[in-house]
């Protein structure tokens, strides 16, 4: 999936993946894909629904797939269902979380993340109060809270991105621009990649994150710069290109979230604080 879909298709414009930044800040994690399985879904599932993106996820600990399909061939209408996954059997969905205008569930949704990360600083103030914990403890509380606070601003950029897609899909297609579908590949490799660094606490795997963060800022770059030479030649584009440019600013950021969150796991492993300065660690 992607944060962004294929802007050969402007009709498409924003959202495919748009589910996902919201699944990573509630806490799934993703592994690697297992064939197999996903082969017995289809036997199992493929008949019901047309089907278009499977993946594997864990939730505390339990085995799962998310299946996405598209009403009316729309990817902004878009349908997203949790599988739990367990002894080769595939049960009852456990959580449905579009049904409906990805677009508009984004938007919802974010108030959810906001609370999510209100419970993670009551838990940590608690901890650190009652507790009183100490070195590799007191790294990992305070790194969780910074974590939160970076997932929460992750959230607010689905958001953005979302509201860009509706004023996008509302209006005439632009020329299609495929440096925003590698900017939006780039980052949800890196929220993925810093999220698994953390689950599994590997500062190498952190450090690479913070590597890919000038690729991000290469790519946002170059779509600034092919938006503004659309607005030149073509007047009418101008009030799309601007938000096609404030759609691929958000995913830069999502980018730059993902580096902080790099820098907190490296803080937890190692005790080492390299904030501001990540891609020179």
């Amino acid at each position: 999936m992607q944060l962004l879909l294929a802007v050969s298709n402007r009709r498409r414009v924003i959202v495919c993946g748009l589910a996902f930044i919201w699944l990573l800040a509630c806490g799934f994690s993703f592994p690697q894909g297992n064939v197999d399985t996903i082969e017995r879904f289809k036997t199992l599932y493929g008949n019901l629904r047309d089907y278009k993106e499977f993946h594997l996820l864990t939730l505390n600990g339990h085995k799962c797939i998310l299946a996405f399909w598209y009403e009316d061939n729309s990817p902004l209408q878009l349908s997203v269902q949790v599988f739990k996954y367990t002894d080769d059997k595939l049960e009852e969905p456990v959580l449905k979380i579009y049904e409906g205008s990805v677009a508009e569930e984004v938007i919802k949704g974010d108030q959810e993340i906001n609370l999510l990360e209100v419970e993670v600083d009551r838990h940590s103030l608690r901890l650190l109060a009652l507790d009183q914990p100490m070195a590799k403890d007191l790294r990992f509380i305070v790194g969780s809270m910074r974590i939160a606070v970076d997932l929460e601003r992750i959230g607010d950029q689905a958001v953005n991105i979302a509201q860009r897609a509706q004023f996008l899909n509302s209006r005439p297609p632009l020329p299609p621009n495929h440096a925003i579908v590698d900017l939006a590949d780039t980052a949800l490799d890196m929220l993925r990649s810093v999220l698994a660094s953390f689950v599994n606490q590997n500062a190498e795997l952190a450090t690479c994150v913070c590597k890919m963060d000038d690729v991000a800022d290469g790519l946002n770059y170059q779509i600034l710069r092919d938006s503004l030479d659309s607005m030149t030649t073509e007047v009418p584009t101008v009030e799309r290109s601007v938000q096609n440019i404030i759609a691929a600013r958000c995913l830069e950021r999502v980018a730059d979230q993902a580096t902080n969150i790099a820098e907190s796991v490296i803080f937890m492993v190692k005790g080492v604080n390299i904030k501001h300065h990540c891609q020179q660690y």
